[in-house]
Formats: structure tokens, C-alpha cells, sequence
């Protein structure tokens, strides 16, 4: 069943204010993504020195560092924090 809430007041203010706190962190986790995958950006190349396994495990990483928004599970302080993220490791 769905269940319309109304928020009001305070309510409303904290409400806004983790939406911006939230939407802040994800868009740090997005910059952040994106510096990985420009980091690694060299190991995909056709030109690079990898064995086709090493080439293969660069791939999947970079493929998490993609999903990674969507598939993390960021943990927040009790005022809406961010505390901890776990990133993908890459390989050695």
C-alpha cells in the first residue's frame, strides 16, 4: 500500500537538508569514480604491456568503478555524514 507523507515545518527543513547532504556525497563518490577510471585509463589500452588475465582483471575493475554509483553502500553518521564508502579494489 502506498502511503502518502506530508512533512511540514522542521520536518520539511531536515528533510531538504539530508536530500542536499546526500546528493553532495554521491556527486563526491561520481568525481571521485571518474578520477579512478581517468587513472586507469592506460591499462586498456591496445598498446599497454598486460597479459590478456591482467588485461581482463583491469577490465572488470573499471567495470565496477562504473557501477559503483549505483551500487554502493555508503555509511552515514547519525546527521547524515557520509562515514565510510568501500571501493572496488583494483588489481595488484
Amino acid at each position: 500500500m502506498n502511503e502518502t507523507v506530508i512533512l511540514v515545518g522542521d520536518e520539511l527543513i531536515e528533510h531538504d537538508r539530508r536530500m542536499k547532504l546526500y546528493n553532495e556525497i554521491y556527486e563526491n563518490i561520481r568525481k571521485q569514480r571518474n578520477l579512478l577510471l581517468t587513472q586507469t585509463d592506460k591499462y586498456i589500452m591496445a598498446d599497454f604491456p598486460l597479459d590478456p588475465q591482467q588485461k581482463s582483471l583491469w577490465l572488470e575493475y573499471r567495470e565496477k568503478l562504473r557501477d559503483f554509483p549505483l551500487t554502493c553502500r555508503p555509511i552515514y553518521e547519525e546527521n547524515g555524514e557520509l562515514k565510510s564508502v568501500e571501493w572496488p579494489t583494483p588489481p595488484q
